[in-house]
């Protein structure tokens, strides 16, 4: 059985684990509140712009062009910065292993410096890497995404694909992957146009025109009904700077940025709830590994003085006995 001098040696190292991991919760809240309270003001402007982008999904598309469809895809995996989080960055890592496997060329960057030590270990060619910071700023993740962007319009990639942790709650962080740039291109080749709809000739009806509009002919002074119903007068009188291109092109990349920060605070959120609930039972282990030492020190060392006082009072029975 271990003696009480060895027992207090363990107690000592584990009461020092003890104030280790309560520390490191404490910074793991403190983190998680900021970034939980910049999520929380954030996520409403990314749905926003979420739903802006589906609903003129194909406008952005055809303004932010890619140069070669055929290029691979490239794929950006969050992680954290540190362990100590859990299977957090496993479940991530496995996750990807998984996506990367069913494509035989991509690029990969790798956001996070234990991302970029796991791949690297595992001998899979980094494109490119990044460490962001614990409460990642805008500035950071934009940077990023304006370095992906300039790789699709070279033709080094044809779409990005963004595998995260999505945050459900402090207990469950699932890993998935958000296609933030659709290959459009790679699936419908250039070129090929829409399908022919078997009446090239007829006009395109709104749906909203009276059945019996076009057959009235136009009254004097009453502008034709093309134009009264938002043709090309209409269309004029909308005026874009510089020029319309240009600003469907800075509107989607604007949008491709909010997005993206969105996704980068997701994870940053998801590793530091795995962080805080990671040191909070590791704390709580620690707190009641001490005082089961203690207790069984105490057992012991009443146990020790119990046998001297037993020993002790031998003695004295023995001298009255030979007395």
């Amino acid at each position: 059985m271990p003696s009480i001098q060895s027992l207090k040696k363990e107690l000592r190292g584990i009461r020092s684990t003890q104030k280790l991991t309560k520390a490191m919760r404490t910074v793991s809240a403190a983190k998680f509140s900021k970034l939980n309270a910049v999520y929380g003001q954030y996520s409403g402007y990314g749905r926003q712009c979420k739903a802006v982008f589906d609903e003129y999904q194909a406008d952005f598309l055809d303004a932010v062009q890619m140069t070669e469809p055929a290029a691979p895809p490239a794929y950006v995996v969050l992680a954290s910065n540190k362990g100590l989080c859990g299977s957090f960055n496993a479940e991530v890592f496995k996750f990807a292993c998984d996506e990367l496997a069913k494509q035989d060329v991509f690029w990969l960057i790798a956001c996070g410096k234990k991302t970029i030590r796991f791949f690297s270990g595992k001998n899979i060619p980094i494109k490119k890497g990044y460490v962001l910071q614990d409460v990642p700023t805008y500035e950071e993740s934009s940077a990023l995404l304006d370095d992906l962007l300039g790789l699709m319009k070279d033709g080094k990639i044809s779409g990005v694909n963004v595998i995260y942790p999505r945050y459900v709650n402090m207990l469950d962080q699932q890993p998935a992957v958000c296609e933030l740039f659709p290959a459009r291109n790679s699936v419908q080749p250039a070129g090929s146009g829409e399908p022919p709809t078997g009446k090239p000739e007829q006009p395109a009806v709104t749906g909203e025109q009276p059945a019996g509009k076009p057959e009235q002919p136009a009254r004097s002074g009453q502008p034709p009904a093309h134009q009264a119903e938002g043709g090309s007068d209409t269309q004029k009188k909308v005026l874009c700077v510089p020029d319309k291109h240009t600003l469907i092109e800075k509107t989607a990349e604007n949008l491709f940025r909010a997005m993206f920060y969105e996704l980068v605070l997701e994870a940053a959120l998801g590793a530091q709830a795995a962080t805080l609930m990671t040191m909070r039972t590791a704390y709580d282990a620690a707190t009641e590994f001490c005082e089961q030492l203690e207790g069984e020190i105490n057992r012991k060392r009443q146990g020790t003085v119990t046998a001297d006082v037993i020993e002790t009072s031998s003695g004295e029975a023995l001298k009255l006995g030979q007395l």
